[in-house]
């Protein structure tokens, strides 16, 4: 810090520089493309990156001394930095591989977005109540953690990043919510709980991991497919890095958070393939 001058003033300055880039390269973005469905997931991630740059790149200092509040916003700069120029090139690799006369699909994006988050509201309007049970096993636990994470999402379009983030969104929220309906749909064979044995662990976590990778080879679009795919995959990576610290015996419901997890990544991967199939139909129709 002291060798090359630097100093919060200076790295503040930088910031400003990189948001003012951004947020003209928000500004100016085109959704430009000819196939709605790569169209949404590129454009989506793009804009995402952007709004965050402009929106939430700003360090939380912690007044710790000049030296630390430095190194709060020389990270801030640089994940920044990086940010912007990650969007940057993929914005350049993806306009190269359009034709030259390649028109825009936002219209048709958000026409399509609109569809899905009013069938988004109705699931809503269908969720299931908060379960009510003193003591929660797996099915209520993976019953609410779904029931949240349809109800947490955007309530439509305008709270959204735009368009091809809408329809990405939605894309999401409609595979949770189907994943919910279909979960709850099972209880005719009985709700599943706490497994008995490592074998059922076994059974289940194989289960979840061939239904992501059948979530992606069935789906009729597979690049958004891959955008639920990618969110819900944070669950069995979580489940299995609890798994890995067991090293010794444990009661069953010990588990109960490693099989909660395995659940919802079955039960939304499931839903994956009839969930792509409706939004494709929706960017059909707009």
């Amino acid at each position: 810090m002291a060798d090359e001058g630097l100093s919060a003033a200076t790295r503040q300055r930088d910031h400003r520089q990189v948001l003012a880039s951004a947020d003209a390269a928000l500004r100016n973005h085109e959704y430009l493309g000819d196939d709605p469905v790569r169209a949404a997931v590129v454009h989506a991630q793009l804009v995402d990156d952007l709004t965050w740059i402009v929106d939430h790149s700003e360090p939380r200092t912690h007044d710790h001394g000049a030296l630390l509040t430095v190194a709060e916003w020389g990270s801030a700069v640089e994940s920044a930095q990086v940010t912007l120029a990650d969007a940057r090139h993929v914005d350049e690799r993806f306009v190269n591989s359009l034709p030259d006369d390649v028109g825009t699909v936002d219209d048709v994006l958000a026409a399509a977005a609109e569809q899905l988050f009013a069938d988004v509201e109705t699931r809503r309007g269908n969720l299931p109540p908060e379960p009510t049970p003193e003591e929660w096993g797996v099915t209520e636990r993976v019953v609410d953690d779904l029931r949240r994470a349809v109800e947490r999402g955007p309530a439509g379009v305008d709270e959204t990043n735009g368009p091809a983030s809408a329809v990405v969104d939605a894309t999401d929220l409609l595979a949770n919510a189907r994943g919910l309906s279909d979960f709850r749909g099972g209880f005719d064979e009985g709700e599943p709980g706490s497994v008995e044995s490592a074998e059922e662990l076994r059974e289940l976590r194989t289960t979840a991991y061939d239904e992501l990778d059948s979530a992606l080879e069935e789906s009729s679009a597979e690049p958004l497919a891959r955008t639920v795919v990618s969110d819900v995959s944070h669950r069995m990576s979580s489940a299995d890095w609890q798994l890995g610290r067991i090293d010794r015996d444990v009661a069953p419901d010990r588990l109960d958070d490693i099989v909660v997890d395995y659940h919802i990544a079955t039960a939304v991967a499931r839903a994956v393939p009839a969930t792509c199939d409706q939004v494709v139909e929706a960017l059909d129709a707009a």
